[in-house]
């Protein structure tokens, strides 16, 4: 892996997304218990960022990391399989999101 390139996953815990077109949206549940999401959710925060390149490779976060396999992806109510301390360099969490909005009002 490049040193200039930092690859950062993301997960939520509960909100609606943006559709492929703005007035596509669905709200979707909290994150299923055991999942990626909702162990980051389980933080307490309402947003962070994880350096996961500075996680141990032994000891209790490392365990609790690995014991999380699967995150939100997809259509819903897809989850994939996933090893977060392979996949990403970094992992972003925001527990609530909603739809993206117009900043300017079309003419």
């Amino acid at each position: 892996m490049q040193k200039d390139y930092i690859s950062i996953g993301f997960t939520y815990y509960q909100g609606a997304e943006s559709g492929w077109f703005s007035y596509q949206t669905e709200v979707r549940r909290p994150a299923k218990p055991g999942s990626l999401d909702a162990a980051m959710a389980s933080v307490g925060l309402p947003m962070f960022v994880v350096d996961l390149r500075s996680v141990p490779t032994g000891g209790p976060v490392y365990e609790w990391l690995k014991a999380v396999d699967q995150k939100r992806g997809g259509a819903p109510p897809a989850y994939m399989r996933i090893d977060a301390l392979e996949a990403w360099d970094a992992l972003f969490h925001i527990d609530q999101i909603t739809p993206t909005q117009r900043a300017i009002s079309p003419r």
